[in-house]
């Protein structure tokens, strides 16, 4: 059987030549160090990178993340901050293998630096400025997993992160989803070569249900209705909401009229039942869970992706903790 050689994911090796070849580019920028930090300590960053512009000596404060998603992003621009405490005048930086426009436009926000792999940075000190986009990262020729986020595959995958403490078999998590046993096999091997699953003699369950909440948001199309549930500081003027009868029905009976613009009623058909799975009633409506929120917001517009980082933050994080496995 062919080996499937295992994803490329953000290491400090490769994230330390990658900042020292794009300080190198900097004809005023004389590189004194860059090192990676070589003993895991929550209070100092990754990389600390020393260079010498026209106004003196400079440190760069560098912290690495596994991918460019929002989620990681905000989490590493809040480390940053907690470093400058100690390290005065230091310019912050985040390097990720790539970094999604959402999250540049979060970093520069924030006055934050970024870098991905590909060369794509944004670094604003000093007399320095120097924006680089465009470049992309390149493509593995490997075959992807064909039903990868493919309806039936979300129903395995809603479960194991709704349920991230579940120890399951594959029996009764393809009962659970509704989908057949191979099917439910299939989606464990795909997480177990990405090295995302913990497995035991008493089950299996997920190891990294951030990083594939990341990918799967990435692959994510509902909105603010259901947020707003979630977050009472939250406030749109729009209404979303999936429909599971004749959609002609809904329309005729609250009067509406389809506009040409966006509007301010959504309503959307569910495209699997496992989207719906798991909703709570909450006054004379039911919500979605944090999970399909989060989901549906991610990719939004700014508002979107803050009101997905707050549902994160209080309602999916600390259930995610990881727990000892029973061997």
């Amino acid at each position: 059987m062919k080996k499937t050689e295992p994803p490329v994911t953000a290491t400090d090796e490769a994230a330390e030549q990658v900042l020292w070849d794009c300080l190198a580019e900097i004809p005023f920028v004389k590189v004194q160090k860059v090192e990676q930090r070589i003993i895991s300590d929550p209070g100092r960053p990754e990389i600390v990178a020393r260079i010498n512009t026209a106004k003196g000596d400079r440190l760069i404060l560098a912290e690495v993340k596994p991918n460019g998603q929002p989620r990681l992003i905000r989490e590493a621009i809040a480390e940053i901050v907690k470093y400058r405490q100690n390290y005065a005048d230091a310019y912050g930086l985040v390097i990720a293998p790539l970094i999604t426009p959402q999250s540049a436009a979060i970093c520069k926000q924030e006055g934050i630096g970024y870098l991905d792999f590909s060369g794509n940075c944004l670094l604003n000190f000093d007399f320095v400025y120097i924006n680089k986009a465009g470049r992309s990262v390149p493509i593995s020729k490997k075959k992807k997993f064909r039903s990868w986020f493919s309806p039936r595959a979300e129903r395995v995958l809603r479960l194991l992160l709704m349920h991230p403490q579940r120890l399951w078999k594959i029996r009764e998590l393809a009962n659970e989803a509704y989908v057949t046993p191979n099917q439910a096999l299939n989606i464990k091997h795909h997480l177990a070569r990405r090295r995302w699953l913990e497995d035991s003699g008493k089950g299996f369950r997920l190891a990294k249900p951030d990083l594939l909440l990341d990918e799967w948001s990435s692959n994510a199309l509902m909105g603010f209705s259901a947020a707003m549930r979630f977050d009472p500081t939250l406030h749109h003027d729009r209404v979303s909401a999936y429909v599971l009868c004749d959609l002609s029905n809904i329309v005729t009976a609250l009067e509406l009229n389809e506009a040409s613009g966006k509007g301010n009623v959504s309503l959307w058909i569910p495209y699997d039942d496992g989207v719906l799975r798991g909703a709570e009633q909450f006054d004379h409506a039911k919500i979605t869970t944090p999970l399909q929120s989060y989901l549906d917001l991610i990719n939004l517009d700014a508002r979107g992706e803050k009101a997905a980082s707050y549902i994160w933050q209080n309602f999916i994080k600390d259930k995610w903790a990881a727990l000892p496995l029973a061997a």
